[in-house]
């Protein structure tokens, strides 16, 4: 016989059908075939080869690159071999215009190395690892140390999920962390991000930027007792995202701006506007099947006083100066005045009209009647000054009739010994009115004359107290 690798292409020029014409090891019944791949060397050190398996084409007609050694598996000696010795290493070479190449290596401990011969872990992967390809993916899962924890993406929910162990305790709960390598932190050094971009937007430029990012950033040089950190949260617009919140390390909460602001043992939320804008807070409350949306927004005006506003009108309900005064534009006030002998020789139980309006404020004044918005406690004033009393008045007055009760002053008349050209009368009470209720000023009188007359200077006011 000659060599082997000519016997091998002995049979294989010789084969015909059904003959074979690979080479077969078949050991014994109880023993599997063995290829014994080994070195003449006496004297063994790192990175000799023990045997060698090369895979090629040697008569490929394009020569060249085409008949080099396409691939090849051998084992590399890892250390000086002696009599307690012999690490050995299988490498895996893969040629695609050269000699094959090392691509992958188990060392003598088991690590697998991809693109490394140094593998540093029992899977080393130094490049690019894919599982799948786009519209067809797969679970990737990675287990914890504890019970139930594990990272799971799931391709068919196309989600991340971190999950806690199952054990019933606080920290049973999935964590993400963000780190830094750098030794010393000064402030303002951002110790972990979150980014939010849409990369492949077709508009490009800034439709490609961050759109959005939350930050934690070091508020102070740390120390063995200082770790001050702030939360930082940005948002773009036409732009890469910028800063549009902060929460402190103190936990006060600045938006537009930093939270300077702080009270007593309080965590603060102190808002800054840009430019012309006005700083301020909404708070809105969403319909459901028996409710409409609702919404109330407290701004700062450009003179730095509060203004309180509901979404129904561009009234401010409520307004703060600087001062600390109080003012409420839409509050229900009113003041009005009667006429210049009107109504003239009245009856008892006469209304007294006031057709003069001074003010009203909510509008809700007409006809000499005042008409409650809300349910609340009015402060309400009626001053009568009327010309013609009767002497022959057993008793005489004038009401505020509520819709609750009336409200009066009775003047007995025993201080005048004759007819008076002129006289006063004046009610003043905190009314409770139901919303919708109403209130008007009468005059009655017992036994005499209808003779009285109303007046300019007679006066209805009221205003809501609470």
């Amino acid at each position: 016989m000659g060599s082997l690798v000519a016997e091998i292409a002995e049979r294989v020029a010789s084969s015909s059908a059904g003959a074979r014409s690979e080479l077969e090891i078949r050991g014994g019944a109880a023993s599997p075939g063995t290829l014994l791949l080994s070195t003449a060397e006496t004297s063994v050190v790192d990175g000799n080869k023990l045997g060698q398996i090369d895979f090629q084409a040697p008569v490929d007609a394009a020569g060249t690159d085409a008949i080099l050694v396409a691939a090849s598996i051998y084992a590399e000696a890892d250390a000086t071999f002696s009599s307690s010795v012999n690490q050995t290493e299988l490498v895996f070479a893969t040629g695609a215009s050269e000699a094959a190449a090392e691509k992958m290596r188990i060392a003598s401990d088991g690590k697998v190395g991809i693109g490394t011969s140094a593998p540093a872990s029992l899977l080393d992967v130094q490049g690019t690892v894919q599982v799948g390809v786009d519209d067809t993916g797969y679970d990737v899962k990675f287990f914890g140390a504890s019970a139930g924890a594990f990272m799971l993406y799931d391709e068919s929910a196309d989600t991340l999920e971190i999950r806690g162990p199952s054990a019933d305790a606080s920290t049973s709960t999935g964590k993400l962390l963000l780190s830094t390598a750098l030794t010393d932190i000064n402030d303002g050094d951002v110790l972990g991000r979150i980014d939010f971009k849409a990369p492949l937007e077709a508009g490009g430029t800034d439709a490609i930027l961050a759109g959005a990012s939350i930050w934690a950033e070091a508020d102070a040089t740390f120390s063995a007792s200082v770790n001050s950190t702030e939360l930082v949260f940005a948002t773009g617009a036409s732009e890469a995202a910028v800063e549009r919140m902060r929460i402190n390390s103190a936990g006060n909460i600045g938006i537009g701006t930093d939270p300077t602001f702080t009270v007593l043992n309080e965590g603060a939320l102190e808002l800054e506007a840009v430019g012309d804008q006005f700083p301020g807070v909404r708070i809105e409350r969403s319909g459901g099947s028996s409710y409409t949306n609702k919404a109330f927004e407290i701004l700062v005006t450009n003179t730095g006083g509060l203004n309180f506003y509901d979404a129904t009108s561009a009234t401010a309900r409520m307004i703060i100066d600087t001062n600390g005064h109080i003012t409420k534009p839409t509050q229900p006030a009113f003041l009005c005045h009667g006429g210049d002998g009107s109504p003239a020789n009245m009856a008892s139980n006469d209304t007294i009209t006031f057709p003069t309006e001074i003010y009203d404020q909510n509008g809700d004044f007409a006809s000499n009647t005042f008409t409650a918005p809300v349910t609340g406690k009015y402060q309400l004033n009626a001053q009568g000054y009327l010309y013609g009393w009767d002497v022959d008045y057993d008793h005489a007055g004038i009401q505020i009739v509520t819709s609750n009760r009336p409200h009066q002053f009775i003047d007995s008349g025993a201080r005048y010994d004759a007819d008076a050209l002129y006289f006063t009368c004046n009610v003043h009470s905190l009314c409770d009115m139901d919303a919708n209720d109403t209130a008007y000023v009468k005059w009655f009188h017992a036994s005499g004359a209808n003779q009285v007359d109303g007046s300019l200077y007679c006066f209805f006011s009221g205003y809501l107290a609470c």
